[in-house]
């Protein structure tokens, strides 16, 4: 399996996350750095004037807001700058509903079957526990589509296929997958016009809900093929 998500996009998330809040807050307090000291017309001899709690609760406040706004900024900001150099958006790139990684099959009626058996018969990629490993088939035509959606129709570097699909404990569901502008890029240079690509998803199992979460600990594997995206249906 080529992987398409990367560990470093974790760690550049949490350190822009952690680096935007970190300078709201202090752009923040150096803005409202005179709120904290006591004014000159503090309150008489010991005794707490209406008007100068209020004006330290609204003082407060207002630094909470500019923090929060500031840091906002920040994070859209620099979100923005990893987008258009990485064409994949690092907070959005490591969640469950993208693609964790595809595989290229060569669309060859010979073989397909027995690839498509090993698929199966594999185990859940990554040896996951109570996980289902679901393969979601494009061929080259459909992924070429959503590269140019992507492209010219969306201006967006994340595309999200237009179903969701129940697995088949009937509770788990794989909600509307997601492929960036990146992975897709990657799986199309790797493939020819006669071949498929199948990415790869997770979806735990509900641990209460689902009966498979007991009867089953090491993951099940689910196929959805090309014929089946087609035509919206969910895998049996």
């Amino acid at each position: 399996m080529t992987k398409t998500k990367s560990k470093a996009y974790s760690l550049l998330a949490t350190l822009s996350i952690v680096l935007s809040a970190t300078i709201g807050m202090v752009l923040a307090l150096f803005t409202f750095f005179d709120v904290f000291t006591e004014p000159d017309y503090g309150p008489p001899h010991g005794t707490i004037s209406v008007f100068y709690v209020a004006f330290r609760i609204v003082a407060i406040v207002a630094f909470y807001a500019l923090a929060i706004g500031i840091t906002y900024i920040l994070y859209r900001l620099i979100g923005k700058i990893f987008e258009s150099i990485l064409a994949c958006n690092i907070y959005e790139c490591s969640w469950k509903s993208y693609a964790d990684g595809f595989y290229v099959m060569r669309r060859n009626d010979q073989t397909r079957d027995i690839n498509l058996s090993n698929l199966r018969t594999g185990g859940p990629a990554g040896n996951t526990q109570k996980t289902y490993t679901v393969y979601v088939e494009l061929s080259y035509r459909q992924l070429d589509i959503a590269i140019y959606r992507m492209l010219n129709q969306f201006h967006s570097v994340r595309y999200e296929l237009p179903q969701s699909y129940i697995m088949p404990d009937g509770v788990s569901c794989l909600s509307r997958p997601k492929i960036t502008l990146r992975a897709a890029i990657r799986a199309k240079n790797e493939m020819r016009e006669d071949e498929t690509v199948f990415f790869v998803y997770h979806v735990d199992y509900p641990e209460r809900k689902s009966q498979l979460a007991h009867e089953d600990k090491r993951g099940k594997v689910v196929i959805i093929e090309t014929d089946n995206l087609a035509n919206c249906t969910t895998p049996e």
